[in-house]
């Protein structure tokens, strides 16, 4: 992702309200990956994946979840 020069936006730890905001910013037609953790191994916060899920086919984006 890094090195696409693709424009990245970084939504509030599991916000999912948050992640929404952006998503509506960016527009339907525009090409869009949501990329998160299942499970954050600092603190043990498990990603709120059904939530995410539910707003990338909403807004038409991709996910790519790193699970540990």
């Amino acid at each position: 992702v890094r090195r696409s020069g693709a424009e990245k936006k970084i939504f509030r730890h599991n916000d999912v309200a948050h992640l929404e905001s952006l998503l509506q910013a960016a527009g339907r037609e525009r090409a869009k990956l949501i990329v998160f953790e299942s499970v954050y191994s600092m603190d043990g916060d498990i990603a709120p994946i059904r939530q995410i899920v539910e707003l990338a086919e909403r807004y038409n984006a991709m996910t790519y979840i790193d699970e540990v």
